[in-house]
């Protein structure tokens, strides 16, 4: 009886497991594009890690965010196009990020690839960079 028991635990630990890197990271890279997409502004900049905060502070994003998102509109439909581990970006201090591309189209611009770059942040992955690349 006592294998059995042990057996089923076993069994059911990884419905237990702990998300992987890769899906925290990629559970904030959706989250932040969910807020952007709602105009949460706000909200969005505070997923920016400390290193993204540094680079722009809030009134510059929030007021940015509004007037890109007037420029191209409402995101119509995105899927994942990409998704890269790096150690080394450009500009950015040594660390774990995950580049995360999306194959978004937007009701004035259309097709575009928006770019979040996710990084560890002791524990957490928070948003180091948003960009529309095309």
């Amino acid at each position: 009886m006592k294998k059995l028991l042990y057996m089923l635990i076993l069994i059911s630990l990884p419905a237990f497991a702990v998300p992987s890197a890769e899906e925290q990271a990629m559970a904030s890279a959706n989250g932040f594009v969910k807020l952007v997409d709602s105009g949460q502004f706000d909200k969005a900049y505070q997923a920016f890690s400390q290193f993204g905060q540094k680079a722009v502070t809030k009134d510059v994003f929030v007021k940015s965010m509004g007037s890109v998102q007037a420029q191209i509109g409402t995101q119509t439909s995105r899927k994942l196009l990409a998704k890269n581990f790096v150690h080394e970006l450009p500009g950015a201090p040594k660390g774990d990020y995950w580049v995360i591309d999306y194959d978004t189209n937007f009701s004035k611009k259309g097709p575009s690839v928006e770019r979040v770059t996710a990084m560890r942040e002791g524990k957490n992955w928070k948003i180091g960079g948003y960009l529309l690349v095309k």
